[in-house]
């Protein structure tokens, strides 16, 4: 389980021809963020100075980490290879350029510090104190995108294509991302959305810059935007290729489905159930009227659900899936409740016990 009492920060970085930003950007990180953190920024083969910068400074600082691509493959390219190198509790995207400020990181990752989130968007839209007055068509596109991936994905954001995205780092290794270039930013929300993340939104600076200054997307990256929303709405719809998550995600969507199944068992429920890998607790909602409810997750993520919808009913007790913890409590208990996941049980023999 991710120590959120102590945790670490994964800022992943990509870089593309930023030699002219570059010590400026990694300065303000490492004198900004207050949490222990490692930088991995990942090259996508620049065509300046931008990776002799890098690895001096990774040379410079054990915190810093310095990857290269061999040849250019996009930005969404360079935040998975950046992925596949964390080891930290959180990890957040911060661009080399100057146009979102690393002294607001703390305050972005802060609800999932709390327990509160698993995922944080750091809105340019949201009410904030500043932020600089640029391109009209370039706004009207991003709120135009952010609108349809909400209609998409059945969510409220105010800035889906903001580059301040947190996200707990045992949630996004296991999404199935695929996007090269800037699709990164419709599809982490697609699949964040499909994996039934509890995601927030916190308001932050902006000082965007024009394009003779160096900024990278255009037109083309927006239809690219277009196509991915659809795609993953409708033709590509799984957020990870965990058979069990899918499973349980599709348990999620079918309410009706979940309450008939548990009458088929109704003659042979007890009033002292136990609830084996309840996921995000889909089933449980029906089971709120037993006298003792024991419910139990062996993933972290399902467990702090579990505890955050249910931990506050006295009936209702929630364990982290260790089968001797469950062993313990079967003496007060008459009925053992598995529809998904005993093949995730440590000692399924014991348990059946």
């Amino acid at each position: 389980m991710p120590d959120m009492a102590h945790p670490t920060l994964s800022i992943l970085m990509p870089v593309y021809n930023e030699a002219r930003t570059l010590r400026t950007i990694v300065a303000r990180v490492l004198d900004s963020v207050d949490l222990d953190f490692e930088l991995i920024c990942v090259d996508d083969c620049s065509q300046d100075d931008s990776l002799a910068i890098l690895e001096e400074l990774a040379a410079t600082d054990q915190r810093i980490r310095a990857v290269a691509h061999p040849v250019n493959k996009g930005k969404g390219r360079a935040i998975r290879t950046a992925i596949e190198h964390i080891t930290g509790d959180i990890a957040i995207v911060q661009d080399a350029d100057l146009e979102y400020d690393p002294s607001e990181i703390s305050r972005v990752v802060a609800p999932i510090l709390e327990g509160k989130a698993d995922a944080v968007y750091g809105s340019r839209f949201a009410a904030s104190e500043q932020r600089r007055v640029l391109f009209f068509w370039h706004a009207l596109g991003n709120r135009l995108l952010t609108l349809l991936s909400n209609m998409a994905n059945d969510l409220n954001l105010t800035d889906m294509e903001t580059c301040y995205k947190a996200i707990r780092a045992d949630v996004l290794k296991r999404l199935r991302l695929t996007s090269d270039r800037f699709g990164f930013e419709p599809e982490v929300t697609a699949r964040l959305a499909q994996w039934g993340a509890r995601i927030y939104e916190v308001p932050i600076s902006y000082h965007g810059r024009t394009y003779a200054e160096g900024k990278n997307i255009g037109w083309r990256d927006g239809v690219e935007a277009l196509w991915l929303i659809f795609k993953f709405r409708f033709l590509d719809t799984r957020a990870t290729d965990e058979d069990s998550v899918v499973t349980r995600q599709s348990l999620g969507r079918a309410p009706r489905f979940r309450k008939w199944l548990l009458s088929r068992f109704e003659g042979y429920l007890g009033d002292r159930v136990l609830e084996v890998n309840a996921g995000p607790g889909h089933t449980t909602t029906n089971l709120l009227d037993r006298d003792i409810l024991v419910i139990t997750d062996s993933e972290p993520v399902h467990a702090e659900t579990l505890r955050r919808r249910f931990g506050h009913l006295e009936n209702v007790t929630i364990l982290h899936g260790e089968c001797h913890q469950m062993l313990e409590m079967g003496a007060v208990l008459d009925t053992a409740l598995v529809l998904d996941g005993l093949q995730r049980v440590d000692d399924p023999k014991a348990l059946l016990a």
